[in-house]
Order: C-alpha cells, then structure tokens, then sequence
C-alpha cells in the first residue's frame, strides 16, 4: 500500500501544473502572433512537446489520468 502525499505537496503540484498551463497558453499566443515565421513557430511546438511531458509527470505525481 503506497503512502499519500501530503495536502502541502499535492498543492505544490497543482500549482506547477497550473503555471505550465499558463506557460502554454502564453506560447500558443505566441506561435498565432507569430503566423509563418518558421523558426519562431518550431521553438514554440518544441516549448509545447516538453510542457506536455512536464504535464504528464505532474498529473502522475498528483496520481490523477492524463
């Protein structure tokens, strides 16, 4: 049987999940902004992939599905 986290913690993740969503929104905005500057566009998707992984960690910590 695995132990809970504490409500302190839980929080902290819930908090870094909602700064990464903010994070993300931002560079969505960015990459409209942007329109077909490519390189601009590229660096945007790539801060996007990494941020969906940060994601995913966070909802597995806080023990919760994707």
């Amino acid at each position: 049987r695995r132990a809970r986290r504490p409500p302190v913690e839980k929080q902290m993740l819930a908090q870094l999940l909602a700064r990464s969503a903010a994070i993300r929104d931002a560079l969505d905005g960015v990459a409209r902004v942007a329109g077909d500057e490519r390189h601009v566009t590229d660096a945007v998707q790539n801060a996007c992939d990494e941020l969906t992984v940060i994601r995913a960690a966070l909802l597995q910590m806080m023990e919760r599905a994707p």
